[in-house]
């Protein structure tokens, strides 16, 4: 099926594009309107509209990362389903790009999958059966040419034990649903009780039972919901349905996923774990890489420039995101 894309033509993959923008009919991306939409000639091939309401034309690219490039949509297509597997240098050589170009155009995927990913909640169940685990991972500030220290002569060596974001080894948490897998990852600036809290609230509905391992750090959720531990200490990973199996299952699939990129800022630690989050959810449900494509094409229309509602939603995550973006 990866083929198929690798054989679509521009005026193909434009159809698509229309497929899942205009699905509904065609309205203004500026004021919403389905109302006095006319066709107005085209622009390099694709059809240009005029809304009569707001006087503003646009076409089916208006306000996607498709906006202003001059790439050609095929290779967006194909940089999108070359992801879970290619860094962005093999996504260069493939595209016949220069490296700054596929940078950021792989940036603005990347951009608009995290957006979408995490506004999406764990749910479906009348009680979730929850797992949540943490793990570290050495990442430290590739790419920035600002360093208030000295270069490391040979690599990121961090300390050992459990890590922090400071000290070049952040945190990652992982909570996946039991029944249907969906899993969502998580790097946090300072990993404490509040944080998880935070996930819990955020990020989940419904009513919810919790397995995870024996690091203190879960007694927040004491009166918060139902949760049972795992004594990793002790050597005891299973004792009837307590475990964190899964959870761990997920960071094997996550590191190797990383790998590919050859290291990572620990800026950009999330919105790779985030990609890594939509190609596992979406191969629960398929393989097919045209069925991805198209799940892709339908987040980067979603309309998250809303800011408050944003920040309203994601609360303490905030911070985060506005530093991962400063750095980019």
């Amino acid at each position: 099926m990866e083929k198929i894309i690798y054989d679509l033509n521009e005026n193909e993959c434009m159809q698509l594009l229309e497929k899942v923008r205009w699905k509904n009919g065609v309205f203004c991306p500026h004021c919403k309107s389905k109302k006095n939409i006319v066709k107005n000639g085209h622009v390099n091939a694709y059809q240009n509209y005029i809304c009569k309401n707001c006087n503003h034309s646009f076409t089916v690219r208006t306000g996607t990362v498709f906006s202003h490039s001059k790439i050609p949509l095929k290779r967006w297509f194909i940089a999108v389903i070359s992801l879970d597997k290619c860094s962005i240098m093999n996504i260069a050589e493939k595209l016949g790009l220069y490296y700054h170009t596929a940078y950021n155009l792989v940036k603005k995927i990347r951009k608009s999958v995290f957006l979408k990913e995490m506004m999406e909640k764990l749910s479906g169940e009348i009680v979730l059966k929850i797992e949540i685990d943490e793990m570290y991972i050495t990442a430290g500030e590739k790419g920035n040419k600002n360093l208030d220290r000295e270069p490391r002569k040979r690599g990121l060596k961090a300390p050992p034990g459990r890590g922090t974001f400071e000290k070049d080894k952040p945190a990652i948490i992982v909570i996946t649903e039991r029944k249907h897998g969906k899993t969502k990852f998580f790097v946090p600036l300072h990993l404490n009780g509040k944080y998880i809290v935070d996930i819990f609230q955020n990020h989940i509905e419904g009513n919810i039972i919790v397995y995870h391992d024996d690091y203190p750090i879960y007694n927040c959720l004491n009166g918060i919901c139902p949760h049972f531990a795992i004594n990793h200490s002790n050597g005891e990973y299973a004792d009837g349905d307590i475990c964190t199996n899964n959870a761990e299952n997920r960071f094997s699939l996550l590191r190797p996923f990383l790998q590919n990129y050859r290291g990572i800022s620990k800026y950009n630690l999330q919105e790779y774990a985030t990609l890594c989050q939509f190609f596992f959810n979406e191969r629960r449900e398929t393989h097919d890489p045209m069925n991805i494509l198209m799940t892709f094409l339908e987040y980067i229309f979603f309309d998250f420039f809303h800011s408050h509602i944003f920040a309203k939603i994601f609360g303490n995550f905030s911070t985060f995101f506005q530093k991962s973006y400063e750095k980019n």
